[in-house]
């Protein structure tokens, strides 16, 4: 894309010099002809019909001038008088040329051959009014001088001198464009790289890009959200060891209640064995019989000598004595739930002088 850019501009560039390359031939060919309409030599060979004067004066012209191709002088009659040439062709494309010349007009240039002709003024005398040395009346019009520049080889040199300044042009702004492109380069890889590294999980990953420009403010935003995401995940690491430590505390809360509920639970099947144990003898000890020892008596029981505390009344059943007024609105009842006396109970059967009897 590049060398299509330079050729086209190389071009464009060519063109513009070429152009301007034949505007100053045109105008140093003009120069050079009214120059040699005022060589006073010229004027006075031309004056006294002096061809060999003149073929010398025009062949040191052409001879200082790289770019003319031809120099002559045509006399009023259209004859050439005397001819300079350096032209490939010899007299033949000398001929050509002058016939191209008009009497009565600027003659037509090509790109290859620009052509001039200016009128040449006999005359006896110089500019300054005094008179010629040897030459005699002559008439004020003695033809006219042609010029031919070759405009190829400015052409050539212009196109050389365009492709050589383009070159050199392209060569640096090839050299700047690697330059830069180096450098964008290795700047986006270090940016790629700390964003791979941020991707990976590496948070402590730098990137330092002290440039202003567009890849400097990314590499800025790069950094703002590196430190973002570390402050991000410090935070919620710090957040998830304070849950797991009250996670641990509510589990330890939880095994320790599970360990009372299985302690409470042993405690409630003890409880629940006793219970049944007491109550299975309790049955038995109803069903049993009661059976008197032989050959004991009961005796009454004596009263102690005294008073009887007010409020008391005392009952008697076999040996215990039963003050319902140390339990008041007790009741007694049997195994089998009605209400019952303390001589009633199976063990006060059995042993009538025992305290639960008394209650």
């Amino acid at each position: 894309m590049l060398g299509v850019v330079s050729a086209a501009a190389a071009l464009v560039f060519a063109a513009e010099l070429s152009a301007s390359a034949r505007s100053e031939l045109d105008a140093r060919g003009r120069a050079l002809l009214r120059t040699l309409e005022r060589h006073e030599d010229l004027r006075l060979a031309a004056a006294l019909d002096d061809a060999k004067r003149l073929d010398g004066i025009l062949s040191d012209v052409l001879g200082a001038d790289r770019d003319a191709l031809y120099l002559g002088l045509v006399g009023p009659d259209g004859r050439a008088v005397a001819t300079a040439s350096r032209l490939p062709g010899g007299s033949a494309a000398l001929a050509r040329e002058l016939a191209l010349h008009p009497a009565d007009g600027p003659p037509p240039s090509s790109g290859r051959v620009r052509r001039f002709t200016q009128p040449l003024r006999g005359a006896s005398i110089d500019d300054s009014g005094l008179p010629l040395p040897g030459a005699a009346a002559a008439p004020s019009r003695s033809g006219r001088l042609v010029l031919g520049l070759d405009a190829s080889r400015s052409a050539r040199q212009v196109t050389a001198q365009a492709v050589k300044t383009v070159a050199v042009t392209g060569a640096v702004l090839l050299a700047a464009f690697l330059a830069f492109f180096w450098t964008i380069s290795r700047r986006a890889a270090r940016m790629v790289a700390f964003a791979e590294r941020l991707a990976a999980g590496d948070l402590g990953a730098r990137l330092d890009d002290p440039a202003s420009d567009e890849l400097g403010r990314l590499a800025a935003a790069l950094g703002t959200l590196r430190s973002g995401v570390d402050r991000m995940v410090r935070q919620l690491r710090d957040g998830s060891g304070e849950l797991h430590t009250a996670a641990g505390e509510v589990l330890q809360g939880a095994e320790a209640q599970v360990a009372l509920a299985d302690r409470q639970g042993s405690t409630v099947q003890d409880t629940n064995a006793v219970v049944l144990r007491l109550r299975d003898g309790v049955r038995d000890a109803g069903r049993r019989p009661r059976a008197s020892s032989p050959g004991r008596a009961t005796a009454p029981r004596a009263r102690a000598p005294g008073p009887t505390p007010s409020g008391t009344r005392r009952l008697r059943s076999g040996h215990c004595a039963i003050t319902p007024s140390r339990w008041p609105g007790r009741s007694w009842r049997s195994s089998s739930g009605a209400a019952a006396s303390p001589r009633s109970s199976p063990r006060c059967a059995s042993s009538p002088s025992s305290p639960t009897c008394c209650r």
